[in-house]
């Protein structure tokens, strides 16, 4: 196991975090069997430390483990009350574009909100047209 620290100026936490990669992780995202929610944030993580130094201010983020469709179903008021405080947080450190990447049914989607003209963005390789989870997508919308 491989840990990766997950900084809670990032992803909002109350205190910094990890998640952990195996070799199995690696092989099934490398033979393209699986992207799971460790191998997500690492990757955000990466993109946080590449794109800080040149854009601090442009980029907020939230943590996929967080608000993905099980959590969702599972952890309703937890996930509202992360989804409020943390859009706040990136509108009060004058963010203006928050992405988040979101797994529905096993499959990986992107939202990306933009702050300034209120407006939300779904990147789906399958090209659904709408975000399938009520209670994301009602988040959202408010």
């Amino acid at each position: 196991m491989i840990e990766i620290k997950l900084s809670h100026h990032q992803f909002h936490y109350f205190e910094d975090s990890s998640t952990f990669i195996s070799k199995v992780d690696i092989k099934e995202f490398l033979l393209e069997e699986e992207l799971n929610v460790s191998m997500i944030q690492t990757f955000m993580r990466l993109l946080y430390n590449d794109l800080r130094p040149s854009s601090e201010l442009m980029f907020g983020w939230l943590c996929a483990s967080l608000v993905r469709d099980d959590s969702c179903v599972q952890n309703q008021k937890e996930v509202k009350a992360y989804l409020k405080d943390s859009l706040k947080a990136c509108s009060r450190l004058g963010h203006k574009i928050i992405l988040f990447p979101y797994i529905e049914s096993n499959h990986w989607t992107l939202i990306a909100i933009c702050l300034p003209t209120n407006e939300v963005y779904h990147f789906d390789s399958l090209r659904k047209e709408t975000i399938q989870s009520l209670l994301v997508r009602s988040l959202l919308n408010r």
